[in-house]
């Protein structure tokens, strides 16, 4: 159902949390892309081809409350190509901290609920076993599987903003914004 069509919408604002969290990924040296396509008016087929192009390991999507049916469109799409790809959703929506919503979506690998900047890193440098990675339990803010049982595992305390990089806003495109920070410019 997503052929042809431009993901554009009326509403674009700068996505946060997914800037910083590809910052944080960046600077513990993992290989990071942060994409905005529905900013960037990609079509669906354009976004498809770009993510089967990268082939990435880690998916980690951003969803909110409005946009989860269609998120989870997307996601059973990337699914038919992308079997072995980690997908991780996350975001401010009141479902990703439910044990319930990880065992109706096996398509979905985790989630990592509230403000998941610091926790979706940790994630994924245990992903990659990287130097200095936590274990699943001691990862705030997520809902995994652990031997065919999903746990969760509690909110964490939040980092202090003046210990987090500036988002990474390398690739997004600064003119469809419509609350663009000025100061995240400079």
């Amino acid at each position: 159902s997503h052929q042809g069509g431009s993901l554009l919408g009326d509403y674009l604002p700068f996505p946060f949390f997914l800037a910083q969290a590809g910052a944080l990924a960046k600077q513990k040296g993992l290989d990071a892309v942060v994409r905005d396509s529905i900013a960037m008016g990609e079509s669906y087929d354009e976004f498809y081809d770009d993510v089967f192009r990268l082939n990435p390991q880690v998916i980690v999507m951003e969803t909110s409350t409005p946009s989860l049916g269609n998120d989870l469109q997307i996601v059973n799409k990337l699914r038919e190509r992308l079997q072995d790809t980690v997908i991780i959703f996350c975001g401010i929506h009141f479902e990703l901290e439910k044990e319930l919503f990880l065992s109706q979506h096996p398509e979905i690998d985790f989630t990592v609920f509230g403000e998941f900047e610091a926790p979706v890193v940790e994630l994924l440098l245990y992903l990659a076993k990287g130097s200095g990675h936590k274990e699943l339990p001691e990862i705030s803010n997520l809902v995994y599987r652990d031997k065919g049982e999903i746990k969760k595992n509690p909110k964490g305390a939040l980092i202090p903003v003046d210990q987090l990089p500036w988002p990474d806003r390398a690739e997004m495109p600064w003119d469809n914004y419509i609350d663009l920070v000025c100061g995240l410019q400079g």
